[in-house]
């Protein structure tokens, strides 16, 4: 999957972070996103979703940026106790620019799976499987325009090979269709 990311004289391309829990009822996500610090940055602080109400760890844009390492944990709010998430849904909006002149580089925007989880609201952890994407800086080749024709960024749970076709400008997604089979709060 890849993304192009406008000049430097242009600001924030938004990247959509979204979450299919598969059907199961979220109860929490941690999400960690790498990028290198010398190519982008957050242009400015994340913007989360009001579904899961409840924030347990978000990286602010100065930490992001001085560390190439984005956190997002959040938790259902127990006012929500009864109407958890069970579809796709859209975490946050991150807002990249570019922060080098040097034209035609490429970047990977990636995630750590190591530090991610989600969690249903039996305590169950259910897996899934992420694709890192290509971030395009700088192009000096054809200008990219919007289409219909979908990019696409996979994080599936490895079982029938579940894909989202996102829109052009880039979207991360979560998904995950069924429970940690190596049993509760368990990791693969």
């Amino acid at each position: 999957t890849s993304y192009t990311i406008p000049s430097p004289t242009t600001t924030n391309t938004p990247i959509k972070v979204l979450v299919d829990p598969g059907g199961y009822p979220l109860g929490f996500v941690r999400v960690e996103i790498l990028f290198d610090v010398t190519k982008v940055q957050l242009g400015q602080e994340i913007s989360l979703s009001s579904i899961l109400k409840r924030q347990i760890e978000v990286t602010t844009r100065s930490q992001a940026n001085g560390q190439g390492k984005i956190v997002i944990a959040l938790g259902l709010d127990p006012a929500d106790k009864t109407n958890p998430p069970t579809q796709i849904f859209e975490l946050a909006q991150l807002y990249f620019s570019v922060v080098t002149n040097q034209t035609n580089q490429t970047s990977t925007l990636g995630f750590n799976n190591i530090s991610m989880q989600l969690i249903d609201t039996s305590a169950n952890t259910l897996i899934f499987t992420t694709q890192d994407s290509t971030l395009t800086i700088n192009s000096t080749g054809a200008s990219p325009t919007p289409s219909s024709t979908p990019q696409t960024i996979i994080i599936d749970n490895g079982q029938g090979g579940y894909q989202e076709n996102v829109s052009v400008g880039g979207d991360a997604w979560l998904d995950s269709s069924y429970p940690n089979p190596y049993g509760t709060n368990s990791r693969r």
